[in-house]
């Protein structure tokens, strides 16, 4: 084919190119190299008029060459060297346009590497090579910088079993880490430091950039690490950093005090950070500053908040000024904290695998909770419930009903992922190595194999799936317990925490009757506490329960209810209150029959179910 020069404000960009989006981007690097070497490769056009023409491929060289026309002098005109194309129909442009876009493939880093590294041996310098290519002179140190590369490594970079990232931090290293790291590789039983693990490894722990510091660089005497594949600077002397930067903390803390705030307050390094559990109260109205440091360096201030208990202590303070000496100070409930919380896990569990052997159950829970949207904990994900203290946390570890659901869990993991993995997937749907979710592609895969199973075993899977999303210690929990007729005899027996937890002395007075433990109302806490754990221990599992562990709570006294038996009444007042003609009409009643005349019933549940879905 012939290659004609055609000015180039003769041409225009084709409706058949497939670029539609970025053509301009980045245009320098083009510029730079067209200005320099001229355009290395024709456009292909087709003509549109006798002196107009469409460019179906080279759309980019086009826009570069209009910016360098500007660079003209009056009067002179910018040619480009083109391929005429007559008679070239629409879809063969799109044909054209699409294969040399899909053809552009970049060189990789260590081609390019080579290339830079030949031209250097003949004299051109880091600036020419940049110049001449139109690319900038950080990006030709980088691929220079592949050459500090020890062989071996080299071998593996261009086997392409290591990552562009992992190469580039590597070519910082010196040759004694990229030896002991060769040697990790090499080491099937080693773990391999990788990506940011890389990093902290090569920089002797963790990676802090200098743009986090609060402090001026001058007062930093150690050296610094530039990053030459990065934008980032870093300390290398890891301890002088954390002298400076708790300092400079210091300082920030005594200016906040001097400006008027009540308090400050300086977190532990990574010390986890509620925010939830603080509300925002300004400096006029006594809020205090929060300053959360993290291990990288990084410190975030938080200005006005004050922690939910002491907004709480302080709204208490103002009723009793407002009430005067004559306060009647709110009574306390008969459980503490503590206690509710081994209450709650310990029914929570026994809830769970009832609720896991009630598949009908279950599956109405789970339109509810699809459609109401009222549950945060709606991921099939046990786990979540926190104890109040770690001596609760040990109780919970050997709770029986724990381990008992803990195994339909692992049951149910298995018919679903029955080579033990849950499958990752890229955004383009591909199926990556290791474990976790990937959105629709993985809830494919799993309908996939849960249409291989009968209607008998999703609904079991559904049911142990809806029961991990239950909560421990909410009205919920303590409706369905008492709506499946758990009975907590079958699932704990008296242990030293239960009765540790105990404080209130009528309670304990009251149990002392129930175990038949001789007392006296003189008795201490303590000595009833004893006392009581000391007979409980002659009682097998399944002969003496305490109402707090009833399905719904009860108490021994007439202290207030704790806000499960609270919102547990709520519930029930709901559940009672429902239209059990509703359920009449759609053929679902208490024991979830069907209606007799199945053609009636079904236009009747038709015309039912559209309203339902109506007023939904």
């Amino acid at each position: 084919m012939k290659t004609t020069l055609i000015p180039v404000n003769q041409l225009a960009d084709s409706k058949a190119n497939v670029r539609k989006q970025g053509a301009s981007d980045d245009l320098e690097s083009l510029i730079a190299s067209i200005r320099t070497l001229g355009v290395l490769q024709p456009l292909i056009v087709r003509r549109i008029q006798q002196d107009r023409f469409e460019v179906v491929a080279g759309q980019r060289r086009r826009l570069a060459c209009q910016q360098l026309a500007g660079e003209l002098k009056d009067g002179q005109v910018y040619q480009v060297p083109c391929i005429i194309v007559e008679k070239l129909e629409n879809a063969s442009a799109l044909e054209i346009s699409l294969s040399e876009n899909i053809q552009r493939i970049p060189m990789n880093e260590f081609d390019q590497f080579e290339a830079f590294a030949k031209l250097i041996e003949h004299g051109q310098t880091v600036e020419d090579v940049a110049s001449r290519f139109g690319i900038t002179e950080r990006l030709v140190k980088q691929r220079l910088a592949l050459a500090g590369l020890i062989p071996a490594i080299k071998t593996i970079v261009q086997e392409e079993n290591i990552r562009p990232s992992d190469t580039r931090l590597l070519a910082l290293a010196t040759p004694q880490q990229q030896t002991a790291w060769l040697a990790m590789y090499e080491d099937s039983k080693q773990n391999t430091p990788r990506g940011e693990n890389l990093k902290r490894w090569l920089l002797g722990g963790e990676a802090i950039s200098t743009s986090v510091a609060l402090f001026d660089l001058a007062e930093y005497s150690a050296p610094l690490i530039t990053d030459l594949f990065g934008d980032q600077v870093y300390f290398s002397d890891i301890t002088e950093f954390w002298s400076l930067q708790n300092k400079a903390v210091t300082r920030q803390k005594d200016e906040f005090l001097a400006a008027g705030w009540e308090d400050v307050t300086v977190l532990e390094i990574s010390h986890y950070f509620p925010r939830w559990d603080y509300q925002n109260v300004p400096k006029k109205q006594g809020g205090w500053v929060i300053i959360e440091m993290r291990s990288t360096g990084e410190v975030t201030i938080h200005e006005g908040l004050l922690p939910n208990s002491e907004v709480q202590r302080r709204q208490d303070q103002q009723q009793r000024e407002a009430n005067g000496p004559d306060e009647i100070k709110p009574q306390r409930g008969e459980t503490t904290h503590a206690m509710q919380s081994y209450l709650g896990l310990h029914k929570a569990w026994a809830v769970r695998n009832a609720l896991a052997d009630d598949p009908t159950l279950a599956l109405r829970l789970a339109v509810a909770l699809i459609i109401g949207g009222g549950d945060p904990n709606w991921n099939i994900h046990i786990g979540k419930d926190r104890p109040a203290n770690d001596d609760i946390k040990a109780n919970i570890s050997e709770c029986p009903g724990q381990s008992a659901f803990q195994q339909r869990c692992h049951d149910a993991k298995n018919v679903l992922y029955p080579d033990g993995r849950k499958p990752r997937f890229s955004q383009k749907g591909e199926l990556l190595e290791g474990t976790g979710y990937g959105g629709e592609p993985h809830t494919v895969t799993l309908l996939q194999r849960l249409l291989a199973l009968s209607d008998e075993e999703v609904l079991g899977l559904l049911a142990t799936a809806v029961a991990s999303t239950l909560s421990a210690g909410t009205g919920l929990t303590e409706l369905l317990g008492h709506r499946l007729g758990v009975d907590m005899r079958q699932h704990w027996q008296p242990d030293a925490l239960f009765f540790k937890l105990l404080s209130d002395k009528a309670a304990m007075l009251a149990m002392a009757s129930e175990l038949g433990v001789t007392t006296s109302e003189k008795a201490t806490v303590a000595q009833l506490r004893k006392a009581l754990q000391q007979q409980a221990e002659h009682f097998t599992q399944g002969t003496w329960l305490p109402r707090y562990l009833e399905f719904p709570f009860a108490s021994y006294g007439d202290r207030p209810m704790p806000e499960v038996r609270t919102a547990f009444d709520g519930l029930r007042a709901i559940l009672d209150g429902s239209n059990e003609e509703e359920f009449i009409e759609l053929g679902l009643e208490e024991d979830g029959g069907e209606d007799d005349d199945d053609e009636d019933f079904t236009a009747d549940a038709d015309a039912v179910v559209g309203d339902r879905c109506n007023e939904i």
